[in-house]
């Protein structure tokens, strides 16, 4: 609404937008509207907003009833065509791929670390997952420092500003999700949708490793307001981790490019592809999340192939303290 125009009740409950006072002319008969005219009224307009709703939502679902009732849904998990449902299950694999933590349960004590994730699944994490986060839907009501870190987190396009945060609030791992919009640069939607690896002018990020992802067939969160997402994983889970450095002689400016084949538990397979350019010393640095011949949820198969270079094998240990490693010669693929 424009400046100098307001909203009034009127005789009857009907609405009248008024300009500088005076209803507007092609509203001024409403005045005049009976109980019946006003709720037919109300109805029509209810129904012109409701409108844009069905192709997106009710459209969508009575799809899936109607597959049900068809009997072709007798072996999925129903559970998972509803917003909440796929939450509750990826929470419980959360459960299984993270460490025990005191305080989230029975057992006495605070908590160990947490999970960096949206606030909106705060609860779910909590009570189903029993993993604590530094905020929740309660918002800034129960800390706001730890909120508005946690949000700052979800939009930041600085790979070193999340892991600075995932530092300071004691949350080794984070939580993604598939929200819709469109395509941004930010940190958390670049490992959603891209798995963390260079697209474009973009480089990876080398601190993030996805430790598992799902549930298989399940809405993400952003269903409602576009379903043509549907077909997207719906969660992940990463952990933030120093990553080794690997450095790599080329000439200054030259590119290097690594890539490795992982496989999550859905399952589904992907190159992890970092680059990095030589710089004026004639050195190329690489940060690499993951080790090589990982058997986790998440599994790495071989060794790291360095374009024109041969391949790199990366040790567990070598991740987790960040160490640097030097690629001198061609080594056997």
């Amino acid at each position: 609404i424009a400046a100098g125009e307001r909203y009034e009740i009127t005789e009857g409950s009907v609405v009248v937008i008024r300009k500088g006072g005076k209803p507007l002319p092609f509203l001024a008969g409403a005045r005049g509207l009976g109980p019946r005219l006003a709720a037919g009224a109300a109805a029509a307009a209810g129904g012109l907003l409701l409108a844009p709703t069905l192709p997106y939502h009710f459209v969508p679902a009575a799809r899936i009833t109607r597959a049900h009732l068809g009997g072709e849904l007798a072996d999925f998990d129903r559970g998972l065509l509803s917003i909440g449902g796929p939450q509750v299950r990826f929470a419980q694999s959360v459960a299984a791929v993270t460490p025990h933590s005191p305080g989230c349960d029975a057992a006495p004590g605070a908590p160990d670390y947490g999970i960096l994730a949206h606030p909106a699944i705060g609860h779910v994490l909590h009570y189903v997952a029993r993993r604590a986060t530094p905020a929740d839907p309660f918002g800034p009501y129960i800390g706001r420092e730890n909120f508005e870190s946690v949000m700052r987190a979800m939009v930041s396009s600085s790979e070193a500003e999340v892991a600075a945060l995932g530092a300071a609030l004691a949350t080794p791992y984070l939580l993604t999700a598939e929200d819709g919009g469109e395509r941004s640069s930010a940190v958390a939607q670049r490992l959603h949708r891209e798995d963390g690896g260079a697209t474009g002018d973009q480089p990876h990020l080398g601190r993030f490793r996805l430790v598992t992802e799902g549930p298989a067939g399940g809405v993400p969160i952003a269903w409602f307001f576009e379903p043509t997402r549907r077909r997207t994983v719906p969660y992940k889970l990463f952990e933030i981790v120093p990553g080794a450095l690997l450095e790599v002689p080329a000439a200054p400016g030259e590119a290097v490019v690594a890539e490795l084949a992982v496989e999550t538990p859905l399952p589904r397979r992907f190159a992890f592809r970092a680059r990095g350019v030589a710089g004026d010393d004639g050195i190329a640095r690489l940060r690499l999340p993951y080790a090589t011949g990982a058997t986790g949820p998440t599994r790495t198969a071989g060794a790291y192939r360095v374009a024109g270079r041969g391949s790199v094998h990366v040790s567990e240990g070598a991740v987790r303290r960040g160490e640097t490693l030097v690629l001198t010669a061609p080594q056997p693929r």
